[in-house]
């Protein structure tokens, strides 16, 4: 009998047997602001992931499950070692009325940052 999860170990052996498929599989589940032209290019002795793919991880975080009307859903349940216990919302009350999301944007503007209501992002590099 295995300890291992028999869908965990199917995936396991998925990536195996053809890594750029599986993990080509897994990333189209997340959102892109530009899909890759490659899933791997492996020149030893370095190596780089989803070549000229574009995302956001703070818009992968926070934005996009707040489009998705998850806003006021629970995020993330901590508790310590004293028994607190904290609840964490995708979406911080502070930030559920435009003024909020002006207001964390307003950081971003300094650094050319894409301010729009419902996402902020750096602007992505010119290309060459």
């Amino acid at each position: 009998m295995s300890l291992v999860n028999p869908i965990v170990q199917k995936w396991i052996d998925e990536g195996k047997q053809d890594p750029e498929a599986f993990w080509g599989r897994a990333a189209d589940q997340l959102p892109w602001f530009r899909k890759w032209d490659r899933v791997l290019d492996w020149t030893p002795p370095t190596f780089n992931w989803f070549v000229g793919a574009q995302t956001n991880l703070a818009y992968n975080a926070l934005d996009y499950h707040v489009k998705r009307g998850w806003g006021g859903h629970t995020a993330l349940i901590y508790f310590n070692e004293r028994g607190e216990r904290r609840v964490f919302t995708v979406m911080p009350s502070c930030f559920t009325k435009w003024n909020g999301w002006r207001r964390h944007c307003a950081a971003w503007a300094s650094r050319k940052a894409i301010v729009s209501r419902s996402t902020c992002r750096p602007a992505p590099k010119p290309s060459s």
